[in-house]
């Protein structure tokens, strides 16, 4: 019996399991899942319930022993099942929130295929993740796009075990049924026999398929799909469909789509480790002559020069950002190093060229004189692979090269259309922090004397602030932190270079480790040549900038700063290994500052 209601089953606030309802977030073939909040965790989580017009012996058993399975797969790339039970005969399964898309929603919004990098790391860390499926000896029978998300912090994360069975185990099945949806099944499955791990392996190789051509592999209609599936018909060789995939990858593709199950890839593991080993070719590489895209996971200890950089940085002081703030970022967790300043991410846009610069108009009277204005338009996150190959080639050599290059260019770009806003010319002063500790009494820098700074560091700008600090400073000036969209669109505009000025690096340009010029902080006017495209100074150097938000990463919640600082490169803050300096807080941070902006251009700030 399907679900034929267009109402909910649960309204907002309503309690079950210990979670309130906050809203719907969507239905599926075995129930609702709702956004709510766990309150006694007090935290963000996803309930997925059994409608009534569901609950049957046969329905509540699949639904039970969906959370029952899934509860003892402990994985990063696998949604975590905190609870399961049953409340006045609704029955429920409470789980992991994820914020971000599944892979059919990413498709649907990049209108095409993505990159290769970009679909072979999103599908080797679905593999592992299903390897870990397979270790309890289940089998997922369900893997297709719809049901791999892609977080906000760029996990991969696989999702709905409505149809999870023990290999080789139909019981819960009929004779004759086939679950599953056709277009990603494995033949076998199309033909209703019992299935080992060997068919999740067909339908992950049919998902890697569909990223790579921006469509399933088999067309027409439902009969006409099965027919083609379960008679061992193989698609179209990718490489044909896309001429931006090699023949090398074409045939990893075909051998995870073998028709008969003993000529694919024995598990998800070595498929894991097929597709790891093709990111790391060169050849593969080589014959790529398209823009390339790739996941976050942790940095390297490298130390290039300086670059358009995103710092992650330590968890801050616990337990004071409401749920609101937590639920931007609650996905945080695998693959974002927590422990040491080491995080540079890199983020890639998934397909589209930037839109045509043009002259932008004049700003609002509303702007004030110590801002610029920015123009709407795009921020895009990431850096083109192929340029980043160039300027990294002058440091680092042959497999140290590649290296460094996996390690910083990881996440899928992204490209977003912001609004008109105005963002500080250059980083607030010491000079200006000063005037807004004496006016509200805020505690000042622990290393100035009383409510002023050293003499010599009037102009510089402030540091040795926490995030807390900056964010009092900013509603102090009428303004906000900018988010990372705004930065970006600030530090470059509608280009895509590798720095505000361009695509090569210009040692002195900017106050970094290789400007010998400065040891450490410089007035903000003495790098006038660190320069973006809308006259914003110092994006590339001087301090790192704080930007608004975090996210959460085991109950502890942590900041970004975006750019380089004095004393360190750009790509990396240069902390030697072994010092937890941001265990606490960023305020011993002395290369850690930041600039506001100025969101609502209609009124004047005060």
């Amino acid at each position: 019996m399907g679900m034929h209601h267009e109402s909910p089953t649960l309204d907002t606030g309503q309690s079950i399991g210990g979670c309130r309802v906050i809203r719907l977030l969507g239905r599926g073939g075995m129930g609702e899942v709702y956004l709510a909040e766990h309150l006694s965790l007090q935290k963000p989580v996803a309930v997925k319930v059994l409608p009534p017009e569901m609950v049957s012996e046969r329905h509540v058993e699949r639904f039970l022993k969906e959370a029952r399975m899934c509860s003892r797969i402990e994985h990063p790339n696998v949604v975590v099942i905190h609870d399961v039970g049953d409340q006045q005969g609704m029955y429920y399964i409470v789980m992991q929130y994820i914020q971000g898309q599944n892979l059919s929603e990413l498709l649907a919004s990049q209108g095409g295929p993505l990159p290769w990098r970009s679909a072979l790391r999103i599908v080797q860390l679905a593999a592992r993740g299903l390897h870990a499926v397979h270790a309890q000896g289940l089998v997922h029978r369900d893997i297709k796009p719809s049901n791999i998300m892609l977080a906000v912090d760029s996990r991969v994360i696989l999702m709905d075990f409505g149809l999870v069975r023990k290999e080789l185990d139909s019981s819960l099945t009929r004779a004759g049924q086939v679950l599953g949806t056709p277009t990603f099944m494995s033949p076998e499955q199309c033909r209703g026999k019992p299935l080992d791990r060997r068919s999740d392996v067909f339908s992950l190789g049919s998902t890697l398929y569909c990223l790579l051509a921006g469509r399933p592999p088999f067309q027409g209609g439902l009969q006409e799909v099965i027919v083609q599936i379960a008679s061992g018909e193989r698609p179209t060789p990718i490489e044909r469909v896309n001429q931006k995939v090699s023949p090398q990858l074409g045939q990893l593709v075909a051998r995870a789509m073998a028709p008969r199950p003993e000529d694919r890839f024995a598990t998800a593991a070595s498929m894991a480790g097929a597709l790891k080993k093709a990111l790391k070719s060169s050849q593969l590489a080589d014959t790529a002559t398209f823009q390339t895209a790739d996941l976050a996971t942790d940095a390297l200890n490298a130390q290039p020069v300086a670059a358009p950089s995103e710092v992650e940085l330590l968890p801050l002081k616990t337990g004071r950002e409401p749920l609101q703030a937590r639920m931007a970022w609650i996905a945080g967790g695998a693959g974002v190093a927590c422990l040491l300043v080491l995080g540079l991410v890199l983020n890639y846009f998934f397909g589209g060229a930037d839109p045509p610069a043009k002259p932008p108009p004049g700003p609002p009277p509303s702007v004030p004189a110590n801002m610029v204005y920015i123009e709407e338009g795009f921020a895009r996150i990431g850096n083109d692979r192929d340029k980043l190959r160039v300027f990294l080639a002058s440091y680092f050599r042959d497999e140290k090269l590649e290296q460094v290059l996996e390690s910083l260019a990881e996440r899928p770009q992204r490209r977003k259309k912001v609004p008109a806003f105005a963002i500080d010319r250059y980083e607030v002063t010491n000079v200006e922090y000063a005037k807004f500790v004496i006016e509200t009494g805020h505690d000042p820098p622990k290393h100035w004397d009383g409510d002023q700074p050293p003499a010599e560091k009037a102009l510089p700008p402030v540091v040795n602030v926490s995030y807390e600090d900056a964010e009092a400073y900013a509603r102090w000036a009428g303004r906000e932190l900018p988010t990372r969209e705004q930065w970006m669109r600030a530090y470059r505009g509608d280009r895509d270079w590798l720095f505000p000025w361009g695509d090569d690096y210009e040692a002195g340009r900017a106050n970094v480790k290789d400007n010998p010029k400065y040891p450490s902080t410089s007035p903000v006017r003495d790098t006038p040549r660190d320069v973006s495209p809308f006259k914003a100074y110092n994006l590339a150097g001087n301090v790192s900038e704080f930007i608004r938000g975090s996210y959460t990463h085991e109950d502890r919640i942590c900041r970004v700063g975006k750019g380089a600082e004095f004393g360190t490169f750009g790509f990396l803050r240069g902390i030697a290994p072994g010092q937890l300096r941001y265990s606490i807080d960023y305020s011993g941070d002395k290369g850690l500052g930041f600039r506001c902006v100025k969101e609502d251009l209609g009124t004047d700030t005060p």
